[in-house]
This record gives structure tokens, C-alpha cells and sequence, in this order.
């Protein structure tokens, strides 16, 4: 099996970022922006405009009255918030194209994901960290490398799924053997290879195995417990048949109550259909 290095360089029409995510990039670091300037690179995107507006309008924001602009949505949403949720919805749309070959229902991927990144939205907001929309790109994109595997090793991914599913493993674990590295480490590659955050790195790449790190951020934290979440919530699904352990260190370390869970399911519910209809649009 190629190494992982070779296999990310392989992906060749991921190998850079979009042109729009890469335009609404250098506006928000050119203090001199405004909002009119960046709603003027998305209008030229018509289907990105529609989504937009329609995620402004959401619950996910709850705003009292109608937002008819991109301008004002850009107002709403946040600059860096809005630079986050355009690339969750660029790499939705390089993606877009795996369908019929997969092992996998993407639309049913495609669900988890976005519960994921609800959920780890509502876990940050519950305990006041900056930024929450941070957090739901980073569980948005937390099975990002296994887009790429099911894309380029159709057949061997099915493999990798009925190995799992006889051995009560957990898709992670047959990777690591069939493939020699697994979907965090290819996403992980995937995320340094596209010089994003390091947040993002660490939530992707370390979304199974958080203890390896000698300090573990809010980022990683949350993400690792927002997949448990989606995963006993049975929000869509990413291939594994089982809800992943729960570490009791990362528990610990991320200062959640217990009593704090009934509220954020509640939450994450509510927020959950409204993504859905925002991102799977087209999905088959």
C-alpha cells in the first residue's frame, strides 16, 4: 500500500483550496475589508450565496427577522465564522461526486458528519468557548480522511468495512491494518498539506486517540466527545457499528458536567435537520 505522503499528493484536484475559500481568506486578513467586499466574492456563487442566506435565516443562528443580503449575512455570521463554513461547504462539494462506487451511503456520511460538527458547536457554546463555529468545521471535517480513501480505493474500503463488521473492530483499527495509517491520519495529512490551523490538525487527526497528546486543546476534546454523542444519537452513519469509547482522561480535561448532556443532545437535535438541509443538498 502507497504511503500516506504519496496518497495525499495523489488527490490532485484537492491539492489546493478553492479559489472562493482562498479570496474570502485574504479579505478577512486585509484589515481593511468590510462586509460588502466579501459578499461581493460570494454573489458570484450563486449556489453559495442560496446556501448561505439559508443558514443565516436557520435556527443554527436564531435571528428574529429575514436576512435578504449576503452583506448582512456576512454581518451576522462573522467574518472568521464565515471563512470556516465556506470551506466546510468547499470540501462538501470536492467531494461531491462519490456516490454509486462507495461502500459507503454518503448521504448517511454525510449526516454524521454534520452531527458531529452540531455537536461539537453545542458543546463549545454550552461552556462559553469563543468562536463555537470553529468547533463545528473541525467536527464538520473530523472523517475527512475517509472521503479520500473511500474515493480512491472503492473495493478496498468495502473490505476494510466487512473485516470490521466480522471482527467487531472498529473501522479505525482494520485501517491501521489493511492500509498501514488511517482516515485521521490521512485527514490530518490533508489538513497540513491545505496549511490550515493547527486546531484543525489536532481535532482530525487525533478524533480517536486524544491521549497521545501531551496537552489536549478544547478543539480535540470536544470533537472526540461530539462523535460519541452523534454516534449514540445515531445521526447518520460513517461505517462503524459501535459508539466509541468514551475516554474518561479527555472527559476530565474538557470540565463537562454530566448534567450538562440531556440539554446538549436537546440542542444538538434541534440544530441538527437545519444543517442537514444546508450541506446534503444533492447527496445521493
Amino acid at each position: 500500500m502507497n504511503d500516506l505522503n504519496i496518497l495525499v499528493r495523489k488527490v490532485e484536484k484537492i491539492s489546493s483550496l478553492p479559489t472562493v475559500f482562498v479570496k474570502i481568506s485574504e479579505l478577512i486578513n486585509d484589515p481593511t475589508s468590510t462586509s460588502s467586499d466579501i459578499a461581493h466574492v460570494i454573489e458570484v456563487d450563486q449556489a453559495l450565496t442560496s446556501r448561505l442566506l439559508q443558514l443565516a435565516n436557520s435556527a443554527f443562528y436564531g435571528m428574529p427577522g429575514k436576512v435578504n443580503t449576503i452583506s448582512r449575512a456576512v454581518t451576522i455570521i462573522g467574518f472568521k465564522q464565515l471563512q470556516e463554513l465556506v470551506l466546510a461547504i468547499s470540501v462538501r462539494d470536492q467531494f461531491a461526486q462519490i456516490g454509486e462506487n462507495s461502500p459507503l451511503n454518503m448521504t448517511s456520511f454525510w449526516q454524521h458528519s454534520i452531527g458531529c460538527g452540531v455537536a461539537a458547536r453545542v458543546l463549545a457554546t454550552f461552556q462559553g468557548t469563543p468562536n463555537p463555529d470553529s468547533f463545528f468545521v473541525a467536527g464538520f471535517l473530523h472523517d475527512l480522511g475517509r472521503l479520500v480513501l473511500l474515493e480512491h480505493y472503492p473495493q478496498k474500503y468495502l473490505e476494510v468495512i466487512e473485516k470490521a463488521k466480522d471482527t467487531d473492530c472498529f473501522l479505525h483499527e482494520v485501517e491501521l491494518e489493511v492500509f498501514g495509517f488511517t482516515h485521521a491520519d490521512v485527514g490530518g495529512a490533508l489538513i497540513k498539506n491545505w496549511q490550515l490551523p493547527d486546531f484543525l490538525f489536532e481535532a482530525v487527526n487525533y478524533h480517536h486517540s486524544p491521549e497521545v497528546l501531551s496537552k489536549v486543546n478544547e478543539y480535540v476534546a470536544f470533537i472526540h466527545i461530539a462523535n460519541i454523542i452523534t454516534h449514540a444519537c445515531q445521526l447518520g452513519f460513517s461505517g462503524n457499528e459501535f459508539v466509541p469509547p468514551l475516554s474518561q482522561q479527555i472527559w476530565e480535561e474538557s470540565k463537562l458536567k454530566v448534567s450538562a448532556l440531556e440539554p446538549v443532545v436537546n440542542k444538538v437535535i434541534e440544530q441538527y435537520s437545519e444543517m442537514v438541509s444546508f450541506l446534503v443538498a444533492g447527496v445521493k
